[in-house]
């Protein structure tokens, strides 16, 4: 269900069939979605989640609305169903739904300018020198381990030990040297010292309890 002012009919007429496919396009991908209604507000904030209602406030572009109600839509997978904390822990719920958004703006509007995950703006951030992680693993069995994580800790509150763990369990591998890497160190890419000495300079004693 939608809700909005007869003003911002021309954008919000469509906010019910962004909804729709914002929760068919996360349960196909990740996990079924638990909860049997779901309400789009339009909303005075730029956008807020909570089970089963969301509020979205866009009344510009439909583009712009779609964005913001997948967005939202979203965190009925995190934090709604895994619930992290994000008060400690942001990146396993902003930094998770928005990972899941970037599939769903591609099959939206395939080949248009994502800025959600997008590979052009993360090069970008990259070059600036303001960043400060690390990312150096390809995705290839990701989705099965992302998979596993929300099955295993649906209904709970896993920390950042947790995900790593699972994702362990899930692609069969010793992580530890990436996530030292990527969430514990702030040291900044260097492209010309990025060479076969790379995994040594970020390995280190860093590794989840289990």
């Amino acid at each position: 269900m939608s809700f909005y002012p007869p003003a911002a009919d021309s954008i919000r007429n469509r906010a019910s069939e962004y909804g729709k496919l914002a929760i068919e396009r996360c349960s196909k991908q990740w996990w079924p979605c638990p909860y049997p209604v779901a309400t789009n507000i339009n909303g005075t904030e730029g956008g807020m989640e909570y089970p089963m209602i969301v509020f979205c406030h866009n009344g510009t572009v439909p583009e712009g609305l779609y964005s913001v109600t997948d967005h939202e839509f979203g965190h009925t997978s995190f934090p709604m169903l895994v619930g992290s904390n994000e008060r400690l822990y942001a990146w396993q719920d902003e930094g998770f739904n928005t990972f899941m958004n970037y599939d769903n703006w591609e099959a939206q509007y395939p080949g248009r300018h994502n800025r959600r995950g997008g590979i052009a703006d993360y090069i970008e951030y990259a070059q600036s020198g303001a960043r400060q992680e690390t990312i150096v693993t390809p995705p290839d069995r990701f989705d099965p381990a992302s998979r596993e994580y929300i099955r295993r800790w649906a209904y709970k509150h896993p920390t950042p030990a947790d995900f790593f763990r699972t994702i362990e369990d899930g692609v069969g591998e010793d992580l530890s040297w990436f996530w030292r890497g990527w969430f514990y160190t702030s040291g900044t890419i260097d492209q010309a010292r990025f060479g076969s000495d790379t995994r040594s300079q970020i390995e280190g004693p860093m590794r989840p309890r289990r």
